[in-house]
């Protein structure tokens, strides 16, 4: 306690600055009689190394993620179909967006037009409400059998409104489609699939299924190349109905 009062714990200079960024490394603790009031018990001294070596030599990434200290982003890290797309996707749509497809793609295990769609309009979403990750909570139509359940997932990895944290929900209605209903606060918004590019969807599946049947490696190899496809060229701003929902 005497440590206390003459401010032995005390962050100043550039250890202030880098609570602020990067808080994981530090032990913050709060007063018992004032618990507006935290102080510094200890920090991570290796990691406060190499983060101020990462400042000082311009390889210091900011940002929210979990684990990565900076996203995937160079060619070499991704599959040769993807790269000749990666830096007019980026520079059209944003990196937001391209971070939630790629991780989506990921997660889903396979590329599909659906899963692309779902992240597509998590994203839009959050513009929006201008909110960010792990803000919104998700009543999503598009059930629970693919093709179009492959939209939720891309829903929980752009929005953070995953079933684990009990923020996205599926309709009890029986009809499925692509579209989900957002809601941040007091305040709800209805995002669908405008007919036109669900029925190219699913035109798409159908020519699939025709010439190779469900189970023929062509097949998927036709849906990755269609969703490529859709990834680069459907705008986020372009393809959705967007209703606000009166209460």
């Amino acid at each position: 306690m005497e440590k206390l009062t003459r401010n032995h714990f005390r962050l100043c200079d550039d250890l202030t600055a880098l609570y602020l960024t990067n808080p994981e490394l530090f032990d913050i603790n709060t007063m018992p009689y004032k618990v507006h009031v935290r102080y510094n018990q200890d920090f991570n001294v290796q990691g406060v190394r190499e983060a101020i070596c990462d400042m000082i030599t311009g390889m210091y990434a900011s940002g929210s993620n979990v684990v990565f200290n900076r996203f995937p982003d160079k060619r070499e890290m991704f599959n040769y179909d993807i790269r000749p797309m990666m830096d007019s996707a980026i520079a059209r749509y944003g990196y937001d967006e391209w971070k939630a497809n790629v991780m989506t793609d990921e997660f889903h295990g396979h590329l599909g037009v659906f899963s692309i769609v779902g992240a597509k309009m998590g994203i839009k979403a959050r513009e929006l409400f201008g909110v960010g990750p792990d803000m919104l909570s998700v009543l999503t139509y598009a059930g629970s059998r693919p093709p179009y359940s492959c939209m939720n997932d891309g829903i929980q990895v752009s929005t953070g409104a995953t079933l684990g944290m009990g923020t996205i929900h599926l309709a009890s209605d029986s009809t499925t489609k692509p579209s989900a209903v957002f809601t941040y606060k007091d305040r709800s918004v209805r995002i669908s699939l405008k007919k036109e590019y669900l029925e190219k969807v699913e035109a798409d599946i159908n020519e699939g299924i025709v010439k190779f049947g469900l189970m023929d490696d062509g097949y998927w190899k036709l849906i990755r190349r269609n969703a490529l496809k859709y990834w680069l060229e459907w705008d986020r701003n372009n393809i959705f109905e967007i209703e606000e929902i009166r209460k």
